[in-house]
């Protein structure tokens, strides 16, 4: 019997839940890009494949996940 292939976070809703928590909440979090640049705001949207950031200062972005090499809670 062949073991199950390990599963991808979409799959398990963990994402979904971990990006529904910081939205209910109005954590600030921390957007580490691929390019090195971070973004600071509140998660204000999130879908499967982009979420959106309100800065506090400047306006509110939309970032592809794929953009992003990883977000952090403040």
């Amino acid at each position: 019997m062949k073991p199950a292939p390990p599963l991808d976070p979409d799959e398990t809703g963990e994402e979904a839940a971990y990006f529904k928590e910081l939205v209910d909440t109005g954590a600030m979090v921390v957007v580490v890009l691929r390019t090195g640049e971070r973004l600071r705001g509140q998660m204000r949207y999130y879908d499967r494949d982009m979420f959106s950031l309100g800065q506090v200062e400047g306006p509110k972005l939309f970032l592809r996940k794929s953009s992003v090499r990883y977000l952090y809670e403040e």
